[in-house]
C-alpha cells in the first residue's frame, strides 16, 4: 500500500472527522451519509475556524506519530510525543464542539496537509529531522494565526474558549521546534521496537473543504 494511503486511512479515523476507511481510494466514497451540516448552527467564519483548526489538529498529531519510525533522535521524538498528546487531546475536544453545534464532521485531509505527511512519509534519519522541524514551525505559526484571530474576534464562546485555551500549546510547541537541536540527530537512539504502529489510525478529522490554514 502507497504511504500516502496509509496516512489517509491514519487520518481519518475519528473525532472532527468521520471514519471513512471503506471510502477512502474506492469508487463508493460517497456511499457513506455524514450527519450535520458545513456551518452547523454557528456562523460561517465560525464554522471555517473550526474545520481550520481540525486540520491543523489531525496533520500536526500524524507528523509528530511519523517521527516513531522516521527518526534516531531523541530529541526529535520526545517533542512529537508532546505534539500527538496535546494535538490529540485538543481534536478531542473540537470534535465535541462538531458535534454539539451540528458540523458536519470532515471526511479527508485537504491537499496541503495531505501533501506535507506525504513528504515526510518517505523521508528517515536527518533528512527528516530537518524536514520535522521546519514543518512544526510552518504549522504552528499558521495555527497560531487562527487561533489568534479567533480568541479575538470569535463571536461563538464554545469556540472562542477552545482558542484561547489551545493558544499557549501552541505557542510554547512553535519555541520547542525553533529551538530544537538536530546537531547530533542520527548519533542517537534508534526507533523504539513498535515504530511500525505508527499511524494505526488518526482520530476523526478531516478536511477543509478544499483548503489549508493560510499561511
Amino acid at each position: 500500500m502507497k504511504p500516502s494511503l496509509l496516512i489517509i486511512l491514519a487520518a481519518l479515523i475519528a473525532g472532527c472527522a468521520t471514519d471513512r476507511r471503506s471510502g477512502v481510494g474506492s469508487s463508493d466514497s460517497g456511499s457513506e451519509k455524514l450527519g450535520g451540516t458545513d456551518i452547523g448552527s454557528v456562523a460561517p467564519k465560525e464554522a471555517d475556524f473550526a474545520r481550520k483548526a481540525c486540520q491543523s489538529d489531525v496533520t500536526e498529531a500524524e507528523i509528530g506519530k511519523l517521527a516513531a519510525s522516521n527518526t534516531r533522535s531523541e530529541a526529535v521524538r520526545n517533542l512529537a510525543k508532546q505534539v500527538v498528546a496535546e494535538r490529540t487531546k485538543a481534536e478531542k475536544e473540537l470534535s465535541e464542539i462538531f458535534a454539539r453545534k451540528g458540523l458536519r464532521p470532515e471526511s479527508k485531509l485537504s491537499r496541503n496537509f495531505q501533501n506535507a505527511l506525504d513528504r515526510l512519509a518517505v523521508l528517515r534519519g536527518r533528512a527528516f529531522d530537518q524536514s520535522f522541524k521546519q514543518e512544526m514551525i510552518d504549522q504552528n505559526q499558521a495555527a497560531i494565526q487562527i487561533f489568534e484571530d479567533q480568541a479575538a474576534h470569535g463571536s461563538d464562546p464554545d469556540l472562542k474558549t477552545f482558542a484561547q485555551n489551545h493558544l499557549p500549546q501552541l505557542r510554547a510547541q512553535l519555541a520547542a521546534a525553533e529551538q530544537l537541536n538536530l546537531s547530533a540527530s542520527e548519533a542517537e537512539s534508534p526507533p523504539p521496537s513498535d515504530a511500525g504502529a505508527l499511524n494505526s489510525i488518526l482520530r476523526a478529522p478531516g478536511a477543509v473543504p478544499g483548503g489549508n490554514v493560510p499561511r
